[in-house]
């Protein structure tokens, strides 16, 4: 058992010894790339930076120019390119915006024509009720019956006692 156990502890540190190195190499790699990647950027930009001293130093007058135009062409491209992503959005975002506002408008009608078409119906079974077909209350037949059937029940008396009463069959 001890074995095993010393085994297990040598094979774990193995395995973290191993891990430790491979996060060594990755960070290593990856940093590397970085800086190499970082010193090319470098290199271009140092490299552009002498080639227009270069230029300065043998015509300043057409450098400066040079520059000046550069700049201030470079300025309404830019500006340019600013306003149509705005535009582009500003359209995108009003078409949204009324698309949900119709919408809403839409569902708020649909469900003002639903309470509409459920208060018609309310109405016509409060008058059908009320009022009946032949003029005659509903409720007014509805406590009729139940009054009948009442009375033929309290007028048996094998109702009152328990009993169910024998109906009468016709031959």
């Amino acid at each position: 058992m001890p074995e095993e156990n010393r085994l297990d502890e040598t094979w774990s540190e193995l395995q973290r010894d191993l891990l430790h190195y491979i996060r060594k190499i990755a960070t290593k790699d990856i940093a590397s790339q970085l800086v190499v990647h970082l010193e090319q950027d470098r290199q271009w930009l140092n490299s552009a930076t002498d080639y227009i001293l270069e230029h300065f130093l043998v015509s300043p007058a057409a450098t400066t120019f040079t520059t000046i135009f550069f700049t201030l062409s470079i300025l309404p491209v830019l500006s340019f390119i600013g306003i149509s992503i705005f535009i582009v959005s500003l359209f995108t975002f009003t078409a949204l915006a009324l698309a949900f506002v119709a919408s809403t408008v839409v569902e708020i009608m649909l469900v003002g024509i639903l309470i509409l078409i459920f208060a018609v119906i309310f109405c016509l079974s409060a008058c059908i009720t009320a009022f009946g077909y032949d003029g005659r209350p509903i409720s007014s037949n509805w406590v009729r019956q139940v009054r009948n059937q009442a009375q033929g029940f309290l007028d048996n008396p094998a109702y009152i006692r328990g009993g169910v009463p024998r109906t009468k069959t016709h031959s």
